[in-house]
C-alpha cells in the first residue's frame, strides 16, 4: 500500500509515504480525486 499525507512535512524517508504540502484551497479536491483516480 502506499500512503499519502496532504499538508504533512515528512522528516523521515518512508518507501510507502508521500507527503504533500498544497494550498488549504486546493487539498480537499485532491483528497477526492486522488482516491478516485486508484483502481485496484
Amino acid at each position: 500500500m502506499i500512503f499519502i499525507g496532504i499538508d504533512q512535512d515528512q522528516t523521515k524517508i518512508l518507501l510507502n509515504l508521500a507527503g504533500l504540502i498544497i494550498p488549504a484551497d486546493q487539498s480537499g479536491f485532491l483528497a477526492g480525486a486522488l482516491p478516485g483516480q486508484h483502481h485496484s
